[in-house]
């Protein structure tokens, strides 16, 4: 064994207070009950019991992140040393499924007035989004195609049994499949060239995840190409800066903190010439491909997003 028991012990009872930094911490009891009795969970916590077999009890101290249930604990415990490490890390975590479950539809994607908007920009794709919840609301309320690919394996499986248990078929939530022809892990293997969606995509959702997705440039080329020309990318990514914690880096130069830095890449650059930011606000960004007309078309008018653009009063009208 590479450590003891009191040590292994030890790691699964670390401080969450070690991630107040970024954001990550402790679900208030009230803030729980509240977000799980919300339309815009989709009864998780049902689901949740169905797919695990554990009763609510067993549950509730895993969806508040306490003590060895918190991921920043597991993240410790089996402490990656190499950007593989860190990648498998985020496939097979079983906290995080348990980490994420609560949280409701993003707000961007809420609201009846959004519906048409979305529905001139699908099909959407979202990469890695927890527990398919936002998916559930775009199949359920908003009506638009949902095409579900999940970096965690237990959270795709989760998605798929929430889709299924609604008796959703794949015109409305379709789970890619994790895994390529050869049945090698490659969440990204059902939008490579070649196969069905590839460059079919209006609309790739990213919240909260390229931030732990080592040389996340490399996914965002692969996003960027599965767009049709004229399509959306929407993300949140709080990538931790380099200067957060020296030490992390490891000696051959890997970034395995749960929140990875950018490692000197910009988000413009990894989006590459065909990408262009269209708006901005409260730490999400939205960027337009180029048309087949070799335009960019007007996000904040045409897709219903004119909160989040300067001036966009004056050119929708």
């Amino acid at each position: 064994m590479n450590c003891s028991l009191e040590q292994a012990r030890a790691a699964f009872s670390s401080p969450t207070a070690l991630w107040a930094s970024h954001g990550i911490g402790l679900v208030e009891e009230g803030v729980l009950q509240q977000a799980l009795h919300s339309a815009d969970r989709f009864d998780v916590l049902t689901d949740l019991v169905g797919f695990t077999g554990l009763t609510p009890a067993e549950l509730l101290p895993r969806l508040r992140r306490e003590g060895r249930f918190h991921y920043a604990s597991e993240h410790a415990f089996w402490d990656p040393k190499s950007s593989t490490e860190l990648t498998w890390f985020y496939r097979t975590s079983v906290d995080y499924l348990f980490g994420l479950a609560w949280h409701g539809v993003e707000p961007l994607l809420r609201g009846r007035g959004k519906f048409r908007h979305l529905r001139e920009e699908g099909p959407v794709l979202e990469i890695a989004p927890g527990v398919g919840n936002n998916g559930l609301h775009m199949a359920l309320n908003a009506r638009v195609p949902y095409y579900y690919a999940g970096l965690s394996l237990i959270e795709t499986s989760f998605a798929q049994y929430r889709a299924s248990k609604r008796g959703l078929g794949v015109d409305a939530f379709r789970v890619l499949p994790p895994y390529d022809a050869a049945w090698k892990v490659d969440p990204l293997a059902a939008l490579q060239p070649g196969t069905p969606h590839h460059g079919k995509i209006g609309t790739v959702l990213a919240f909260d995840v390229l931030e732990h997705v080592p040389h996340f440039e490399r996914t965002v080329a692969a996003l960027v190409a599965v767009l049709r020309p004229g399509g959306l990318i929407i993300e949140q990514s709080p990538f931790a800066a380099e200067a957060d914690d020296p030490a992390a880096a490891q000696s051959n130069g890997t970034d395995t903190r749960l929140h990875v830095s950018r490692n000197g890449v910009t988000m413009e650059q990894a989006m590459g010439p065909l990408m262009r930011m269209m708006g901005s606000g409260k730490g999400t960004n939205i960027w337009r491909k180029k048309g087949a007309d070799g335009l960019w078309k007007d996000t904040c008018c045409i897709s219903g997003f004119a909160s989040m653009c300067k001036g966009w009063q004056k050119r929708c009208k």
